[in-house]
């Protein structure tokens, strides 16, 4: 990470932002699955930036890992814990 220069996030940016447009459409499990895996595309994306950084490697990388097996075996056993559509 340079310090003169601004890391340039225009299109994790446009990512999230049409996944927050896009979720509320989604009704089949495979259209929920895919959300799933591009919502954890920008989310390793961010963690692979953070975790460039040098000390802070095995923090970063060791949160983005728990995170992802935390969501997906809660999507594996069917769990709403982690859900952010509201129950019905």
């Amino acid at each position: 990470m340079n310090a003169t220069t601004a890391p340039n996030f225009g299109v994790l940016l446009i990512i999230l932002c049409l996944l927050i447009v896009v979720a509320p459409m989604a009704t089949t499990s495979v259209a929920v699955i895919a959300l799933e895996l591009l919502f954890d595309a920008v989310f390793i994306a961010g963690a692979y930036w953070l975790a460039s950084g040098g000390q802070t490697r095995r923090v970063y990388l060791g949160l983005t890992v728990s995170v992802f097996v935390a969501r997906w075996v809660e999507l594996y056993i069917g769990g709403v814990w982690l859900q952010v559509r509201p129950r019905r």
